[in-house]
Order: C-alpha cells, then sequence, then structure tokens
C-alpha cells in the first residue's frame, strides 16, 4: 500500500508541477477567460486544486480547523502555483515518513459542522484522483482558450520516466 501511495503522491506532484510550468508562459489573461467547466476558469481551477490539498491536509493534521474554499488566494498567480506545489510536495514526504500501519489508519475531521471519519489511504487515493479529474479538465479549458502547448501527464509516461522496467 505505501508503495502505491507513494507512487502516486509523486505522480501527482509531477503532474501540477507540469501544468504549472505551462501555465506560467501564459498571458494571465488566458488565465481568466469565462469558461464553461466546474469552475469559472483556468486560473479558479489551479485554486480549487491548490484549495483540495490544503483542506485535506488541515482536515489529517488539525480536525477541528475548518478551511473556506471561497476565500481568495492572498497571492499571485505565480504564487498561488509555487503554494500548490510546496502542498503536493508535502504529500510526497507525509508518505514517505508515514509507516503501513498510519496509512491504514483512520482521521476523525469536520466538514460542514459534522464530524467525518476516513481511512487515511481512501482520502489519499481520492485527493490524487481528484487531481487527475481537474487536470483534465484544465486540458480542455486550456484548449478553449487556444493554448497548443498542453502538458502531457499520463501516469504511464510518469511511470516510463520515473520507474523503468
Amino acid at each position: 500500500m505505501k508503495t502505491y501511495l507513494e507512487n502516486l503522491a509523486r505522480y501527482n506532484f509531477w503532474a501540477n508541477e507540469r501544468f504549472h510550468e505551462t501555465l506560467l508562459q501564459q498571458p494571465a489573461g488566458l488565465l481568466q477567460l469565462p469558461i464553461v467547466s466546474s469552475f469559472a476558469s483556468i486560473q479558479e481551477t489551479m485554486k480549487h486544486l491548490y484549495d483540495a490539498e490544503t483542506a485535506w491536509w488541515l482536515r489529517l493534521n488539525d480536525p477541528a480547523s475548518s478551511y473556506n474554499f471561497k476565500d481568495p488566494f492572498p497571492g499571485s498567480f505565480a504564487e498561488l502555483l509555487h503554494a500548490h506545489a510546496s502542498r503536493s510536495k508535502q504529500w510526497v514526504d507525509y508518505i514517505e515518513s508515514s509507516d503501513e500501519k498510519t496509512l491504514k489508519g483512520e482521521f476523525l475531521y469536520m466538514r460542514g459542522g459534522v464530524e467525518m471519519r476516513s481511512r487515511i489511504h481512501d482520502m489519499l487515493v481520492h485527493l490524487f484522483n481528484h487531481g487527475t479529474y481537474h487536470r483534465g479538465q484544465l486540458v480542455t479549458m486550456m484548449r478553449q482558450t487556444g493554448i497548443t502547448e498542453l502538458p502531457a501527464t499520463d501516469y504511464i509516461l510518469y511511470c516510463r520516466m520515473h520507474m523503468p522496467l
């Protein structure tokens, strides 16, 4: 289980970084263009990815805390991407420093004023799948804004590059 989660966390970090590199090269106006999707722009989708990783981090490490997804990010888009990369790396470090027993354990947290319980490994798989889902949306959003240089982020590509047979 631990090896699988480490691979997913490293993949998540790598895939996010590829998007960050591509998006930093784009004009700010393109990143804020209104698009019909889960979120209204590329920039809002990136903020949601950061928000999700941060909310789960807080739920795991400070169960009494709350995180408001509606709060604006206090910095620039480049700072948002840097914060997202740092958070994604924090997940890699967390899993690498955890043992199997910890990763199979449960944790309690608050969501909407209700106490919830989840297994850590289930939350981690959810978190990394969530990132993949929204990165897929980003590709479509980027195409709609005219961005043609799209990052390749398939998991199998990551495996070929980082875990050769």
